[in-house]
């Protein structure tokens, strides 16, 4: 194992995991809509034996801050076209 997959490694032991319910619950969504992304790819995760565990840096976060930047888009151009 070279040092580069070594820190990885490291940086996801560190990195607080949480099951479905956990994961469910931080984003304020029910399981079944996180399954729907999951599968939808809009939310990675990691598959450990038959085990389905998120990162809140790695696939949590990430989620949030495209949701958000999709949110601001939508404002920005529904008060363009109110402007015309």
């Amino acid at each position: 194992m070279d040092k580069q997959q070594d820190s990885q490694i490291q940086q996801i032991n560190t990195d607080s995991l949480l099951n479905e319910k956990q994961a469910a619950t931080f984003l304020n969504i029910s399981r079944m809509t996180l399954l729907r992304k999951r599968q939808s790819g809009e939310i990675k995760f990691f598959r450990i034996g038959f085990r389905v565990l998120y990162s809140k840096e790695k696939h949590l976060l990430p989620f949030l801050e495209r949701c958000q930047n999709i949110a601001e888009g939508e404002l920005f151009n529904k008060k363009s076209k109110e402007g015309k």
